[in-house]
Formats: C-alpha cells, structure tokens, sequence
C-alpha cells in the first residue's frame, strides 16, 4: 500500500503529461498518441483504488453508452472469414472500451490548468497553421494552381482531420476567451481571440470542405443556441451579419477559397460521368453507393469486419471495373461502414451513441461540448473517421475530456 500511495503523488504529473502528449500528438505525431492513451488507461488500472473506479465506470451512463459500437463490432467478427483484418479493424475501437474507465478513475483539473492546458492546443493548432502559410508562401504559385485539381497546402498532419482541429481550435479559442475575460486577464483573453480569429482566416484559405462544412454548422447552432437556449438576440443578430459578411468577403479574397468553390463546382457536374470516381466528390459518393448497395445485399448481419474491404473491392470489380485499384474506397460514411461491417446492431449502436451524446450533455460546458460533438459529426458524415486512429481519438477523447471536467475547482 506504501508504494501505491508513494505513485499517487506522481500522478498529476503524469496525468498532465498525459493530456499534453495527446493534445500534441493529434497534430504532430501518432506514436505519441498511442503512448498518450495507454498512460491514462494505465494510471486508472493500477490505482490503488481501482475497484470502485470500475463500479464507478460501470454505474454512470455516460460511460456504458462507448461500449456499444466495439460489442457490435465484436459480434461482426463470427461471420468474418478473414481474423487478421477484423483483429485490426477492431483494434481501431480499443479508445471506446478504455478512454472511458481511464477518465473515470481520473480527477478533473483546476479550472485554471484546464483552460491553460487548452490555451495550449489552440498554441499548437496556430503552429501547425503558420507551418502551412510557410508553405503556401514558398510555393504560392505551385499551390493555388494545385487547387484547381483539388490539392490543398501541405498540413501537419492529413488535411481533412486538421481542418476539423482547426475548427476545434476555433471554439476552444473562444471558449478560453470567455474564461480569461471573467478572471480579467486581459492579455490572455485578447490572445485566444486573436487566435480564434486568425484560424478563422486560416480556415478559409485552407479552403478544405470538410473543415468549412463543420465551421458553418458550428456557427448555425451558435446562433440557434443564442436565441432559443440563452434568448440573447442582440449577440445572435450580430453574429448572423458577421457570418454573411464573412462567406462574401471570403470568397472574394481568398484566391484558394474561389479556386476550391469553382473546383467543387466542376466536380459535381461531373458527378454522373464516366471518370466520376476519379475526382475528389465522384469517388467519395460512389464509395457510399458501393457500401449502401452492399448493405441493402446483407442487410441483418453486414459482411463482417474483417471482409468489408475485400468485398468492397470486389464489387468495384464487378461493376465499375474502370475505378483504378487507389480509387476504390470503403465506404466514406461511418454509419454506411458500420452498417456494412456489423449489421444493422452496429448502425443502431452508432446511432444510439451519437444521441445519448447529445442528450448527456454537462451544463457548465454546454455550447463547447455540442459544438464539438457536431464537428465529429460531420466527419462520421463524410469520412470514415472512426477507422482512422486520429478521428476515433478525437472522437473519444474530447467529449470524456469535457464531459469529466468539474464545473468548480
């Protein structure tokens, strides 16, 4: 008992490690996030007081409702023929199963490191952001010229899953503004706007539409939020007007933005083409068509989890035998791949966790915690984000993060 109580005094220390790493990590490095995981799940399992933290885990409904999607995926693995492949599939779904025990076994922060810790993710998203503008600036001409092919400026880590942290950086900016402004810090305050602001920016001129599509929508329920939940309709009205002067003057300022806009333009017209699969829409939406027509084929159980990919490509084969083998994608819609890999029990455990998110919203984090999970949202929209270590981690993480943090030191 002497060497457990001798650990715990190391574990604020290592639990702020912990969170640094991950929040590090989302952007910069993938072996760091694993590390960064496994060091919570670890803390919680050798805890001295480990026994109560599971029947904690066990009897808070937050928690149970992360357990579904993997037992669903789980059951997949009976009818799946190939076991190397479900095992790695399924290996995917590890963060549901642990994050969860992992924060309940943890204290929340004070409420001073918990706004500094997130000052410094937004740090490290404008890092990431000003190592792009380097890049953009180096090469303008090759870039904006790539734009009209549907290639982005080089980014810190995929270009889809950073635009979505660029947005989460967007609102964690604000959220850490609206805490430095009540604690009269004004320097720190003026600080997380600025850099709310200059991501806003930033966002537009990365001109990624997965990262638009997910900034929008934020600013929609912002203002539905406004008038409905909080009945201040003076902010609302300002917000709306900013929000439409903001789309004009984006895009007529923002040569990437207007290039991305004419791009998409001519990638949905070309939609029912021949060579539709070969541009950036075309070979998303046949992707959904090739998994929904799958599903309608194995409605009840899928395909299993281990044989999705290869039944996909099969299908590919038999139908569109013109894709080339690159563009021959799963299904770019998570509740599309969950239903194709574990039957309609894993569309409905997908479906089932998305809603109890919404409804186990916390009060004291209200507008931060919904307009995160909405940005995870439309990634499940148009990605299969859950199958991608960094997208399964934001998925997991911020919400427990959240959620787990004490409204009151």
């Amino acid at each position: 008992m002497k060497f457990w109580q001798q650990l715990s005094r190391y574990y604020p220390a290592v639990r702020l490690l912990a969170f640094g790493g991950i929040l590090f990590s989302l952007l910069f490095s993938k072996f760091l996030l694993s590390v960064g995981m496994i060091g919570l799940v670890l803390m919680a399992l050798l805890h001295p007081d480990v026994k109560s933290h599971v029947k904690r885990w066990w009897n808070e409904p937050f928690n149970r409702i992360w357990l579904l999607l993997p037992l669903a995926f789980l059951v997949s693995g009976l009818i799946s023929a190939d076991t190397a492949s479900f095992t790695f599939v399924w290996r995917k779904k590890s963060p549901f199963l642990f994050l969860p025990l992992a924060f309940t076994a943890l204290e929340g922060f004070k409420r001073k490191q918990f706004y500094y810790l997130l000052s410094g993710f937004v740090a490290l998203i404008c890092i990431g952001a000003l190592y792009s503008l380097t890049q953009y600036a180096i090469h303008f001409e090759s870039i904006n010229k790539g734009y009209a092919y549907g290639h982005v400026m080089p980014t810190p880590t995929d270009h889809i899953r950073f635009s979505l942290l660029v947005v989460m950086g967007i609102i964690i900016g604000l959220q850490t503004y609206n805490y430095f402004k009540k604690e009269s810090k004004k320097y720190l305050a003026n600080l997380a706007i600025g850099a709310s602001i200059f991501l806003t920016l930033f966002l537009h001129l990365l001109a990624v539409r997965s990262g638009l599509l997910a900034f929008y929508c934020v600013v929609v329920y912002s203002i539905l939020d406004l008038i409905i939940r909080r009945k201040r309709y003076k902010e609302a009205v300002i917000g709306l007007l900013t929000f439409g002067i903001l789309c004009i003057g984006a895009y007529q300022l923002l040569p990437s933005l207007k290039t991305k806009i004419n791009y998409m333009r001519y990638d949905i017209e070309h939609l029912q083409s021949g060579d539709a699969a070969n541009n950036s829409d075309g070979g998303r939406f046949l992707s959904m068509q090739v998994g929904w027509q799958l599903v309608k084929e194995n409605p009840l159980l899928g395909v299993g989890a281990g044989d999705l990919e290869k039944e996909m490509k099969t299908f590919y084969a038999q139908h569109f035998p013109n894709v080339p083998e690159e563009k021959r994608f799963i299904p770019h819609n998570e509740f599309i791949y969950a239903w194709l890999a574990a039957g309609i029990l894993g569309f409905i455990a997908l479906l089932y966790l998305c809603i109890q998110l919404w409804r186990l919203t916390p009060t004291h984090l209200h507008w931060l915690f919904r307009s995160t999970l909405l940005i995870n949202f439309i990634a499940l929209l148009i990605e299969p984000s859950l199958e991608m270590q960094v997208g399964a981690a934001i998925f997991v993480f911020f919400p427990l993060f959240f959620y787990y943090q004490p409204a009151e030191d």
